[in-house]
């Protein structure tokens, strides 16, 4: 799902800079379908405590 909403996003061309995941949607897997059109999308994490 992560996947596909990245890959629609670039496909319409909406601003990567503007588009922003979290953790789950953080991965290289996540973006590799869109390819070059993933560039400048940023996904955010929680930070560990342990």
């Amino acid at each position: 799902m992560n996947a596909v909403a990245i890959q629609e996003a670039a496909n319409i061309k909406y601003p990567m800079e503007n588009f922003i995941g979290v953790w789950w949607s953080g991965s290289e897997n996540a973006v590799l379908p869109a390819g070059d059109g993933a560039h400048g999308y940023k996904a955010i994490t929680l930070p560990q405590r342990w």
